[in-house]
């Protein structure tokens, strides 16, 4: 009997320790699996934040830009009128000469804004990726219009609609930024982001 009773105690003991190691292990790999998760979120949480702050002034380029080439279509177009208005005979160019000078400012700024928005090309979402596109048509007419050897006739009303749209689209650039960078979206509560991050068994 005794002996029985020692081997059962063997047994329990036996018992005991793999259910302690058991334990050990899978509190070791929980912590493992936690400490993981937690680098990740870091990881991500750093990188939203870098694309977040690399984002911001990409966007203010843009809409200076873009202002700033609308003015210079404007007073190309301007320098244009001046010139049918005041031409005679091939007497005075300057207002010809003042028109090219504004127009190639205005090209200059389109080369500008083309290299801003392949740089969100890179980093940000479809929809502001798609806005800041967007953009560069409106402008595109204009330098088209507003060059000095332009076959348009240049009157006051030359590309109105294109000013209008630019308008319009820098509202909705404004708009898509702040959605992608989070300002005017809800932000994922922590168990959220623990789900979405942590690897599915």
């Amino acid at each position: 009997m005794a002996v029985k009773a020692a081997r059962a105690a063997a047994v329990r003991h036996a018992q005991r320790m793999d259910l302690a190691v058991t334990a050990a292990f899978t509190a070791a790999a929980l912590s493992l699996i936690n400490v993981g998760v937690s680098a990740r979120l870091t990881r991500a949480s750093r990188l939203e934040e870098w694309r977040r702050d690399t984002e911001r002034p990409i966007i203010a380029r843009l809409l200076t830009l873009s202002r700033d080439a609308a003015l210079a279509w404007s007073e190309a177009n301007d320098h244009r009128i001046e010139y049918v208005e005041r031409y005679t005979d091939g007497a005075d160019s300057t207002a010809l000469d003042r028109a090219g000078a504004a127009w190639r400012r205005g090209n200059s700024l389109i080369d500008r804004l083309n290299f801003e928005t392949a740089q969100l090309d890179l980093i940000a979402g479809d929809r502001l990726r798609e806005r800041a596109r967007a953009l560069l048509g409106p402008h595109e007419s204009l330098a088209h219009w507003t060059r000095p050897a332009s076959g348009a006739d240049p009157h006051p009303e030359l590309g109105q609609e294109e000013y209008g749209k630019l308008s319009q689209l820098a509202d909705q650039l404004i708009a898509a930024a702040r959605a992608d960078i989070g300002v005017d979206r809800r932000r994922p509560t922590l168990g959220e982001k623990w789900r979405r991050n942590t690897p599915q068994v």
